[in-house]
């Protein structure tokens, strides 16, 4: 009878942490849809880069060159340009200003949150869990930088990166592959960091569907690398210059690098980082190993990237 009161009591408690943890996860999803609300029309910067952005979607709308030699009117970005270009076409519609280029990182942010809720349902087979790793990206906002919803390419490069790693994670037949390859390499001309996060996917499709793997490159090759080239030739030179070669100019600092992990992610996010290490140490000490070494694969280039 005590074992079966005792049971009882660790089920109700277990469904109020539950309802708990489900009412947190709506709030932050809520607190994010509602800040946006109010910042999406604001009619100054939100952060330090979005004026420039501003310009580059100018720029390109008054038929001048993005990548150019640098002058004292303009200096394009480090990035691809798949953002901007979207930018431009969305100000066409709406207008010129913030609004268009906020509202382009806004959808890209829904579309995170429906990847990640998908992704985990499916794995999990719970809507609950998925809800709730919506949930916690969804609360890494302000811990972020708010960067979900400005000016900034950032949002749907990773929109595009999650909807390639979930074709790629539940499927294997071509079309998926073919599809994930083309979402790829449209992430990589949102911003050149995608290349370094497919790298490893790349290896992980190439050992365990060897003949899908094709299908997942030939795009990649076609749009990311002959892209590059051409837009290199347009350009006359200078994307690369940009996109690559400067880049490789900017000094790294040690102390930056060292605090990142301690400082950005375990002290925010220990309950969640020590999950992630507990779901790789059991998905390896089981027989099927290709879930491991997927994860694995992304997680290792997302920290490359990072």
């Amino acid at each position: 009878m005590k074992i079966n009161e005792k049971n009882n009591s660790l089920d109700r408690i277990s469904k109020y942490l539950s309802y708990v943890l489900l009412t947190g996860s709506a709030l932050y999803i809520a607190v994010y849809l509602v800040v946006v609300f109010f910042r999406i029309r604001h009619p100054f910067e939100l952060m330090w880069q979005e004026g420039a952005s501003v310009d580059h979607v100018i720029r390109m709308l008054s038929g001048l060159k993005y990548y150019d030699s640098p002058s004292i009117e303009f200096i394009a970005s480090i990035y691809t340009p798949l953002y901007f270009y979207l930018a431009a076409l969305l100000s066409k519609l709406i207008g010129i200003g913030f609004l268009p280029l906020r509202l382009l990182s806004f959808i890209s942010s829904l579309g995170c949150f429906l990847i990640i809720f998908l992704l985990v349902r499916r794995e999990t087979g719970s809507g609950f869990s998925g809800f709730i790793a919506t949930g916690l990206f969804a609360a890494t906002y302000e811990l972020s930088g708010s960067w979900f919803d400005v000016g900034r390419a950032d949002s749907l490069f990773l929109f595009l990166l999650l909807w390639a790693i979930y074709l790629l994670r539940f499927n294997e037949s071509i079309k998926p592959y073919f599809f994930a390859g083309v979402l790829g390499s449209l992430s990589y001309l949102t911003k050149q960091t995608a290349i370094v996060i497919s790298l490893p996917i790349m290896l992980y499709c190439l050992i365990f569907n060897k003949k899908a793997f094709f299908f997942f490159i030939a795009p990649i090759v076609l749009i990311a690398g002959l892209g590059s080239i051409f837009l290199n030739y347009i350009y006359d030179g200078w994307f690369n210059y940009y996109v690559f070669e400067l880049p490789k100019t900017t000094p790294v600092d040690i102390k930056y690098f060292i605090n990142f992990w301690p400082i950005d992610i375990i002290m925010p996010l220990p309950v969640a980082f020590s999950m992630a290490l507990f779901y790789f140490f059991t998905q390896l000490q089981k027989s099927n190993k290709k879930t491991f070494f997927f994860y694995f694969s992304v997680s290792a280039g997302m920290v490359v990237a990072s």
